[in-house]
């Protein structure tokens, strides 16, 4: 008797259950698919590296970084800068992308920050820098003391030992 009575609750509750299970297989089975297709991508890119076919592999490469693929998007950018391909998009710009993917954790971003702040550093663009590495020092992250250190060796480089005092204090502080 009380099946009877909630034998519509009952049968809407398995439907949900089977439909939820389901949605959750295709979408894991999509996400599978996604990365393996970047994947032979970014193979694919790395080949042609090798055969020196730099404008075919930066073409690869650009569009694995705008996929925003955790994994993938970012060691892109890497081998954009390793070999020296000169990409359409800025590489400050590209560096943005990839922090704008979702799912990276606040510190893996960070990182992303640091990274974008090196390789501005051997820019000479003082104003992207800061506008990259501060943030890392104003809110305590795990990569403070490595911003700090660029910043100091930016401003030693550039001989403004004045500005390159700073870090240090925050370096001296840290330890």
């Amino acid at each position: 008797e009380y099946i009877k009575k909630y034998k519509k609750y009952i049968i809407s509750i398995l439907i949900l259950l089977l439909v939820t299970i389901i949605s959750a297989i295709i979408t894991n089975y999509l996400s599978v698919k996604k990365n393996e297709d970047i994947s032979k991508l970014f193979n694919k890119a790395n080949i042609l590296i090798k055969q020196e076919k730099k404008k075919e592999a930066l073409k690869i490469y650009e569009e694995i970084v705008l996929k925003k693929n955790k994994f993938y998007s970012p060691i892109s950018l890497n081998a954009i800068i390793e070999n020296n391909l000169i990409p359409e998009k800025s590489i400050d710009e590209m560096f943005d992308e990839l922090i704008k993917i979702r799912g990276l954790a606040k510190e893996e971003k960070n990182l992303i920050r640091l990274k974008k702040g090196i390789y501005l550093s051997g820019q000479n663009n003082e104003n992207e820098l800061l506008n990259s590495l501060s943030p890392l020092i104003n809110e305590n992250s795990i990569w403070k003391i490595l911003a700090a250190k660029t910043l100091r060796d930016f401003y030693l480089i550039r001989g403004e030992k004045n500005k390159s005092l700073q870090y240090d204090k925050i370096l001296e502080k840290s330890e």
